[in-house]
């Protein structure tokens, strides 16, 4: 489960899009967009992890919280620690987007 608070969640985030934005301006890229196939690849990892949370108990099915959307799915929870976080946005910066003109 996640090991760090939402304060730090969005602390990574804008860290990782400054990180996206300077790479852009470095290479003189107007424009960039995430991979598909990393896209694909993370959102998969997550919600494969988040099956062996509460979140996806019988307890919780049918709900629709802040956690859980009407879906059932819960596009807001991280189910990794911060190091796991950290080294996931490393490697989207290496190779999870394309950089154009």
């Amino acid at each position: 489960m996640i090991g760090f608070s939402w304060f730090d969640t969005i602390e990574l985030c804008v860290t990782h899009a400054v990180r996206v934005v300077a790479k852009a301006v470095e290479s003189g890229a107007g424009r960039v967009s995430a991979t598909d196939e990393q896209t694909e690849e993370f959102v998969e990892k997550m919600r494969k992890k988040v099956r062996s949370t509460v979140f996806a108990s019988p307890r919780c099915a049918g709900s629709n919280t802040y956690y859980i959307n009407a879906q059932g799915d819960s596009p807001y929870l991280r189910p990794t620690s911060r190091v796991e976080s950290i080294l996931s946005l490393r490697k989207a910066l290496k190779d999870g987007y394309e950089y154009s003109a």
